[in-house]
Order: C-alpha cells, then structure tokens, then sequence
C-alpha cells in the first residue's frame, strides 16, 4: 500500500503523540482522532506505514524504553513498569521476558554489579567494566536548558548511518537549500530512539532535523515538522568521524551517568552536527551529543 504524503504527516503526529506519551493506555479512536484519519482506516494505514500492527509497536517501544531505564536509571522496577503503563510488576515482568527471553531483573543485575554474563552478553552484546575508548574532548559535560525547537525533520527507519539515513539528511539539505535557510543560525539535529542492541534493525527509528523560524516556513511534501519540547540536557563534544560516536556514547552512558547525581529523562538523545561533513575533513568532525537528563 502505497502512503501519500498527507496521510505519512497524520501518522506521524500520532507517533509524535505516542511517544511522548509512552505510559499512556492508547484508545484507537483518540489516535485516529489526533492523526484526523478515519478510525475505519486507521490501523490498516498505521500497519502499512509502520510494517507492523499499532499496538505491537507501542507494546515493543514500551518495552525498550523500558530496557533503557533497567540499564541507565536507578528507578524501581516497579516504578519503570508503572511508567510505562502497566498496572502490576507481573504483568510487566511477563511481558517483558516474553519480549527478550530474560527478566528485568537481569538486566538490572548486569548493569548494577557489572556482572558479564555470558548469556546476556550474547543476546545484547553487553560488556563488563572494561575501558571504553571515546573521542570525547572533554569527559565533562555542560549542563544546560534547551528551549523548544520548531524543526523540519525526514523520519526513517533502518540502520544508523545506513542507506535511509542518507536520504534523510539528502531531503533535509534540499529542504534547507529550498527555503534558503542559513546555516550560520540554523542546527542540524539527528534524534536516535533506539538502540541497535536492543530493537531489530529494520525496526531502528532516526529523525534528521533542522531547526526553523516556523513563521517563515512553507508547507513541504518532502519534510515534516514538529516542536521539539523544552528540556535539561548534559552535552558532551565528540571530535571526530562519525562512526565512532557509538564508541563515545557508550561511555557516556556506562561511565559518567552512573557516577553523575543526573537521572534520565525517557525522550531519546540528540546528536548536533556542528561543521559540515562534505567540508570538512573526518577527524575534524564535530558532534556535540545531547544527553536529556531531569
């Protein structure tokens, strides 16, 4: 089934909607309600979209927000699973272990005590306490505000930095050539929802971004646009090719959240691409990676 571009903006205000609104029990006439499409057509339009039914993709997105906050939060067990809109622990735990064939626990356990274990190290590529080489310029963040943000943004799904990635940024530069947006007062954001450890990789969601002046903007066929909510970020500065990113947020997340007195906020994290990647030389390369803290 082929999505026109109206219908592809609707269903991305829901996700929208859904994703800042994970712990919510979702009713599908007030999803169809919010995307303006029929409730008659809605899921069949969301399932071809997605390439999988709606409620199996605000189910396994529950759940890997919740492996997250297993692996990166010092909350409760029981206060991530009421978080993510389950009523009891059992029902959380069940479905949890149905998903990715080990217990909350466990995974709570791994991160706690850096305990390697071979099982989990197999399914989730997990490492213990060893030293992780970065590129980070300084292992000290800056701590700060972000405003909301008007952007423009191209979603996709794949593999980071893979195929679709690539077209993505290729609408979002024609997009900002388009509308004659200068790049000296403009930010280009890439937002990364998941983490390839845990969601298959045809499922891994990427949103490229560029910031704009709403009121000066244009309807878009080939863009979407959204605001982009206020919040707390520590912002790490990563110098060099892009393909070692993955390298300095793992430190990051392993070595500074755990000792920092910083709690994880559940919207996903923020990479800023400062200098241009056709201009500029690999090690030259800037990235100052967002981490969206309370």
């Amino acid at each position: 089934m082929t999505i026109n571009k109206d219908i592809e903006n609707r269903i991305q205000k829901v996700l929208t909607y859904i994703h800042y609104n994970i712990g919510e029990k979702h009713k599908l006439k007030e999803l169809a309600d919010i995307g303006n499409i029929s409730q008659f057509h809605f899921h069949r339009l969301v399932r071809a979209y997605l390439n999988e039914p709606l409620g199996s993709y605000i189910k396994r997105t529950k759940l890997e927000a919740a492996f997250r906050l297993l692996q990166h939060s010092k909350l409760p067990i029981t206060d991530i699973a009421y978080k993510m809109g389950y009523d009891t622990i059992a029902s959380f735990s069940k479905a949890f272990k149905l998903h990715y064939n080990v217990s909350p626990q466990q995974i709570r356990d791994n991160h706690e005590k850096n305990i390697g274990s071979e099982t989990l190290n197999h399914i989730f590529h997990l490492d213990s306490d060893q030293e992780i080489h970065h590129s980070l310029v300084s292992e000290t963040p800056i701590i700060k505000e972000m405003p909301d943000m008007h952007v423009a943004y191209v979603f996709v799904t794949g593999k980071y930095g893979g195929v679709n990635t690539h077209i993505a940024w290729e609408k979002i530069n024609a997009f900002a050539v388009k509308n004659n947006i200068n790049e000296m007062n403009t930010h280009f954001y890439g937002i990364c929802y998941d983490s390839p450890l845990i969601t298959e990789e045809n499922k891994i969601r990427y949103e490229a971004c560029v910031t704009i002046d709403a009121k000066n903007i244009k309807h878009d066929d080939e863009v979407h646009f959204k605001v982009i909510p206020q919040g707390r970020v520590a912002v790490f500065r990563h110098k060099g090719p892009y393909e070692g990113l993955e390298q300095s947020i793992k430190y990051i997340m392993k070595k500074w959240l755990p000792q920092s007195n910083e709690i994880l906020r559940e919207d996903p994290s923020m990479d800023e691409y400062v200098n241009c990647p056709q201009s500029t030389p690999r090690e030259e390369l800037i990235t100052d990676v967002h981490i969206p803290i309370e």
